[in-house]
């Protein structure tokens, strides 16, 4: 048994395995009470949250696995276990991890597309009806589970599943996009350092990209434009002053905010594998391994917050869906005998709507009755009971990196 079993300050490989621990026990909770809501409150069954639904059952395997995976190492770690450090083999737990990971990993991009997709559709192109798609939804979980699955077993048939071992084998090298969980098996030799003859390189980045970097760029490209179009198509709605009623005024603020944070939250946390792949495949290629302050930069700061941002989903999923969303969160607290609520929520469920506020029933039928009187509201004023999850929901994604 090693002597050393602490984590020291300046340990970031260490320091970003118990941030992911934490992060996913986080967004473990987070789908959990997404799951709960969906069971416990009827109105949420609708067909477009059951997307949302699909998307969290995504999240939840991918905290599985990073939980899995971020366990795993840090046990090597902490432990000095130099088994299966020399790529000869894949350790068998290290295999399933990545597998799990990997594949709902690429599912939650997946899903989280098709849901922006869908919400620019409905608010772009209204009273078209449904789209090939919505009439065939087993074509949905064909696209969204089966060709990630796809992908996985390639890369299982091909021995690609595993651990990046470059730093394990302590050559102070820069991993390439790895987190600190099992991905995409990776050894010195694979990469070109100081020999341009590295036959395997060219096979370890293809698996690098389909395998999760091409769905990061995909979701960069895809998920913004189609908010930014959506909000750009009802700003103004949202900047006219024409409302019969408070409710639908701040649905359509809301639905603006949504569309705006949407894909900055996706950035923010989904930028930090982008940037060390390709800050690391820079100074591969450039010879500039040696580098200590890029490689401090890209391979323990970036990992740390990587580590976090990969494995966030869930519980940022359950923060905006039902913790900021009032009507779910305040039904949510009845129907599981919660009344500790404080300030407006408690004031709201004792005395009823006051002034300028609206039941739940009272604003769904003033919704109903004037979405005729602003067409253009329709969609996003829909959100506030269907598609508003949605919108939220996309934040996530996540490669196993």
């Amino acid at each position: 048994m090693a002597s050393n079993v602490t984590c020291g300050v300046h340990d970031f490989q260490c320091i970003a395995s118990i941030a992911a621990i934490v992060t996913c026990i986080l967004s473990w909770g987070g789908c959990s009470v997404i799951f709960a809501s969906w069971i416990l409150m009827k109105r949420v069954r609708t067909p477009n949250r059951r997307m949302l639904l699909y998307l969290t059952i995504a999240d939840f395997f991918v905290a599985t696995g990073q939980l899995m995976g971020a366990s795993w190492t840090l046990n090597r770690h902490l432990h000095h276990d130099a088994r299966n450090s020399n790529c000869s083999g894949a350790h068998p737990v290290c295999v399933a991890q990545s597998f799990v990971s990997t594949l709902a990993t690429m599912s939650s991009f997946l899903w989280s597309m098709l849901i922006a997709w869908h919400v620019y559709r409905s608010v772009l192109v209204p009273g078209t009806g449904t789209y090939w798609l919505d009439r065939h939804r087993w074509a949905q979980h064909l696209l969204c589970w089966g060709v990630p699955l796809v992908i996985v077993v390639v890369a299982l048939s091909c021995k690609r599943l595993g651990l990046d071992t470059v730093n394990v084998e302590g050559n102070n090298v820069p991993t390439i996009a790895s987190g600190i969980w099992c991905w995409i098996r990776t050894c010195k030799d694979d990469l070109m350092i100081g020999n341009r003859t590295a036959p395997e390189m060219p096979a370890v980045m293809t698996f690098y990209m389909i395998t999760g970097q091409f769905w990061v760029y995909l979701a960069f490209l895809v998920i913004p434009t189609c908010y930014i179009r959506t909000k750009r198509r009802i700003k103004p709605s949202v900047n006219s002053s024409s409302y019969n009623s408070a409710a639908l005024f701040e649905s359509a603020q809301e639905a603006d905010r949504l569309m705006t944070w949407v894909p900055v939250t996706l950035l923010l946390l989904r930028m930090w594998s982008c940037v060390r792949f390709v800050g690391n495949i820079i100074l591969i290629f450039n010879e500039k391994t040696d580098d200590y302050m890029l490689t401090v930069l890209f391979n323990q700061v970036f990992l740390v917050m990587q580590a976090v941002g990969d494995s966030a989903q869930g519980f940022t999923n359950c923060v905006l869906y039902c913790l900021l969303t009032d009507s779910v969160r305040i039904e949510l607290k009845k129907k599981l005998g919660l009344r500790l609520g404080i300030g407006r929520d408690t004031q709201t469920e004792a005395s009823g709507p006051g002034p300028g506020e609206f039941s739940d029933t009272r604003r769904e039928r003033q919704h109903r009755d004037e979405g005729s009187m602003h067409p253009q509201l329709n969609s996003p004023h829909e959100s506030n009971s269907d598609t508003e999850p949605l919108l939220r929901s996309s934040i996530n994604s996540r490669t196993p990196t």
